[in-house]
């Protein structure tokens, strides 16, 4: 008796392996004849779905490449956008470059999509014999219409996809923007929060109402600047600076004064008039 085992039939000639497709054909043809219909729908049911994908895929590959395929922002631009420095604005303005871009790009699938599809309506309307009347040949085509088919569901299996990669790339960049813009507040809050220690400082703050604060401060008493000092925070070392710059200027003669300390003397003025709250009772005389 040989202890050697006979490999089976199925791997002759295979090298161990075996072709799907070959495998069907040879299952086929091995059955008779009455059996031949019934085992060829099912062996037809097997394989269709493989090749509906593949058809799928390709059609999608495709419209891709009709899509992004030829558009390439050139090395200089990709050198620009890599060292162009990250603020909060740029990044918001890609977020909504992206936004309309990606708009553009479902409009132009939905066409090649629709395109395809209407071809392919077109190639079943001639394909069809009107001389045959069967009502299975009426329910494949009503079928072929139906929008659970697979033809109709890959075309949005496809726009899901597509839809999917887009927010999944973009939820990065809107993270981004999000980080930057918290990070930049908090940056705008404390540098307002600080007392401006010249008048180029005074003049570029931000914050309207801390400039209001501000000019108060230089116009108040000495009790006021104290109390203002404690409730804001203020270091003696941080007011004095501006706080001599403007009472030595408001001493000082009018032709001493530079036009830009005489336009200082003015702005600190006037955003204290328009910070003021206002009766609304009050009729202006």
């Amino acid at each position: 008796m040989s202890s050697i085992r006979h490999p089976r039939h199925n791997y002759r000639k295979t090298n161990g392996f075996i072709d799907p497709t070959a495998q069907e054909i040879s299952e086929v043809a091995a059955i008779s004849a009455p059996q031949v219909a019934s085992t060829a729908q099912s062996a037809a049911e097997k394989t269709h779905p493989g090749i509906r994908d593949l058809v799928s895929v390709h059609r999608a590959t495709e419209d891709m490449l009709e899509i992004k395929g030829s558009y390439f922002p050139g090395l200089e631009a990709m050198q620009d956008f890599v060292e162009k420095p990250e603020s909060y604005e740029s990044v918001r303005a890609h977020v909504k470059q992206l936004e309309t871009q990606h708009e553009q790009e479902v409009a132009q699938l939905l066409d090649l999509q629709t395109r395809d599809y209407l071809l392919s309506r077109v190639d079943a309307y001639h394909t069809a014999d009107s001389g045959v009347d069967l009502p299975e040949v009426d329910m494949l085509l009503d079928f072929q219409t139906h929008p659970g088919t697979p033809e109709l569901s890959a075309m949005e299996s496809e726009y899901e996809t597509y839809r999917y990669l887009h927010l999944r790339a973009l939820a990065g960049w809107t993270k981004r923007r999000d980080e930057l813009r918290t990070k930049e507040d908090s940056e705008r809050k404390e540098r307002d929060a600080r007392f401006p220690q010249s008048i180029a400082e005074f003049n570029t703050l931000s914050s309207k109402d801390v400039q209001v604060r501000v000019a108060r401060f230089l116009l108040a008493t000495s009790a006021e600047k104290e109390r203002m000092c404690g409730q804001f925070g203020w270091a003696y070392r941080q007011v004095k600076p501006l706080e001599g710059d403007f009472e030595r200027n408001a001493d000082a003669d009018a032709d001493a004064l530079s036009e830009f300390n005489v336009v200082f003397q003015a702005d600190v003025r006037r955003c204290v008039r328009e910070g003021e709250a206002r009766d609304p009772r009050r009729t202006t005389s």
